[in-house]
């Protein structure tokens, strides 16, 4: 789901006719993050980590993983605000609560190691994010 949202995020992109090396590195970063995310969350064979268990592999990794994805937030709001004002102030009044909750809730991720946490985040996260895309898709009619 959030791969499908930075797709959506970088159409946005397409009217900028000045295009830098900036530009291209910045448009390219969540989508490396992601992977880099998506890389550490999913391995390849346990037999190769060194973990007796995927449970013992992804309390281990945790930290790079949910520190790497919840990045993304913050970075997101940079994106908007480059850009311009308008554009920002046009994700209305959900976008910040929205940012605020997938990057505090992704650093107390890579923090703590309690199950009842990650439990509840598993589930939270993505209802949150999809409620969030449902509410924008509606406001865009």
């Amino acid at each position: 789901m959030d791969l499908m949202l930075y797709w959506w995020v970088l159409y946005r992109w397409r009217v900028e006719t000045d295009w830098t090396f900036f530009l291209f590195i910045w448009v390219t970063h969540p989508g490396i993050l992601v992977y880099l995310a998506s890389s550490i969350l999913f391995p390849g064979e346990l037999e190769k980590t060194g973990s007796p268990n995927w449970r013992d592999y992804y309390y281990k990794n945790r930290r790079s993983f949910f520190y790497i994805f919840g990045a993304i937030a913050p970075l997101d709001i940079i994106d908007t605000l480059l850009k311009g004002l308008p554009h920002f102030q046009a994700q209305g009044p959900l976008y910040l609560p929205f940012i605020f909750c997938w990057g505090v809730g992704c650093l107390i991720a890579g923090i703590t190691r309690s199950e009842r946490y990650h439990s509840i985040w598993a589930l939270l996260f993505p209802a949150i994010l999809i409620t969030y895309t449902a509410l924008v898709l509606v406001k865009l009619g």
